[in-house]
């Protein structure tokens, strides 16, 4: 989200005209909730998408169980881009505990 919004990002990879995206924010109960966008479609220069959240087995110090991986679908999200190193992100959860949540935010290139 930009040096502005600590706390919380998204990091975006496209290839060819598909886009995915990993955003870590917290949830309610202050923990790290993560959420995938694996695939959406491009109308202009806005990209969208059903995004999900994700939780599963610990993987670093133990055995990953695949078993316990659970993807549930969690929204709607769309990138409208502005420019190579700008673009905004809105959301709208239909399930979970951010249920009826619509925001959104602005996004700020960091590169590394």
């Amino acid at each position: 989200g930009g040096a502005s919004q600590d706390g919380w990002g998204v990091n975006l990879v496209q290839q060819g005209g598909t886009v995915f995206s990993v955003w870590y924010t917290y949830g309610t109960d202050g923990k790290s909730s993560w959420y995938v966008l694996p695939s959406g479609a491009w109308t202009g220069s806005s990209y969208s998408g059903t995004f999900y959240s994700t939780t599963g087995s610990a993987w670093l110090g133990a055995s990953y169980d695949p078993r316990k991986l659970v993807i549930t679908p969690a929204g709607n999200l769309t990138f409208a881009f502005s420019g190579a190193d700008s673009a905004s992100m809105t959301y709208a959860f239909t399930t979970g505990p951010f249920a009826g949540t619509t925001q959104t935010k602005p996004l700020a290139r960091q590169p590394y």
